[in-house]
């Protein structure tokens, strides 16, 4: 009995152990569809800096701890192409449990805490509007779900996540303040604003860099700025309307230019390449017309700080970027004023 006893006490001090070291880290594990080779990278902050923890998974399967005292910002993406599978709010304690696929990203489960759930629910309902990419639509329904649960973390992580904040920083300021105090944590706000510029990536940090990207004749074309007096990427979704507007515009370009001086790119920012191709058409063109996978999340874009649709950049010869915005227009007035010097 004695023996027996001793044996029970010894288990529950284990287990005592085991429940405490719970309390001390958060886990977040789970499985993605299709991942193969490629890395899984969680990044978040805590502890007044980034943290990061990259794995590769086995047979799709991931396990990461980390820890954080107070609730924070952490993102879950997959590399090469940076594509992002999960948006959460992780605090010590919690065991987050997600089921991903990588061919559908916007449709990721996740389970384990009430914010991360509702934040897996509201990104799979408005799938078409996030991969659109339109800022207005986009900034409406982020909007809505913070009006509507203005005293949960989910709001503000919605809100820092996914609100397109330039050229709305005023409504971005007004639906910040409208939060309740107790979910308008600096652990949130800070940690999103280092996660996500790390994320997807500075647009300022340095030059145009050279891209591999996916063409229309089915091969795989490069994009180097530095081979040419100028460059212009431009971002679109699978409007007809938007693209015809943009393709006037590159014709006059292309007629008025060499490819040696000037060189142009349509990038699509299709869900997937069948609903890239139905958007061009058959349209017989003198430029690249190319598409990657991950939307505004792939690698190349991602790097380039693109987060609103259509978007523009014109580059110089040694990658500097002399134009970025909305404005197809201007990124022409652009292109013709470098190519005048």
């Amino acid at each position: 009995m004695k023996k027996l006893f001793l044996i029970s006490l010894l288990l529950a001090a284990v287990t005592m152990i085991h429940s405490c070291s719970d309390k001390n880290d958060f886990t977040v594990d789970g499985s993605i569809a299709g991942v193969g080779s490629q890395s899984v990278t969680l990044t978040y902050f805590a502890g007044g800096g980034m943290k990061h923890q990259t794995l590769t998974p086995s047979g799709g399967k991931f396990s990461f701890k980390g820890e954080s005292v107070q609730p924070t910002m952490a993102i879950l993406t997959v590399a090469p192409e940076g594509v992002r599978i999960a948006t959460l709010v992780v605090k010590n304690g919690d065991h987050i449990t997600i089921e991903a696929d990588l061919g559908n990203c916007y449709a990721t489960k996740v389970s384990g805490n009430s914010d991360s759930e509702a934040i897996a629910a509201w990104t799979a309902r408005n799938a078409k509007t996030l991969e659109a990419g339109k800022a207005v639509e986009i900034n409406r329904i982020v909007s809505d779900y913070v009006r509507d649960n203005k005293s949960r973390l989910s709001a503000t992580a919605i809100l820092t996540s996914f609100f397109l904040s330039e050229g709305y920083e005023s409504a971005a300021d007004s639906l910040l303040a409208a939060l309740d105090a107790g979910v308008r944590r600096p652990e949130m706000t800070q940690g999103f604003n280092n996660v996500i510029s790390d994320v997807l990536g500075s647009a300022t940090a340095g030059p145009v860099p050279f891209m591999s990207l996916y063409s229309s004749n089915d091969s795989i074309i490069s994009i180097n700025p530095l081979r040419h007096q100028a460059t212009l990427l431009c971002f679109l979704s699978t409007s007809r309307n938007e693209r015809d507007s943009v393709v006037e515009q590159l014709r006059i370009l292309n007629n008025g230019y060499s490819r040696e001086k000037l060189a142009m790119a349509e990038i699509s920012m299709a869900s997937d390449s069948a609903a890239w191709r139905t958007s061009i058409g058959r349209d017989t063109v003198g430029w690249a017309r190319t598409w990657v996978r991950g939307s505004v999340a792939g690698a190349p874009i991602r790097r380039l700080g693109v987060r609103r649709i259509p978007y523009f950049i014109v580059a110089d010869s040694a990658g500097t970027t002399l134009y970025r915005g909305l404005s197809i227009s201007l990124a022409r007035k652009t292109v013709e004023k470098r190519l005048k010097n």
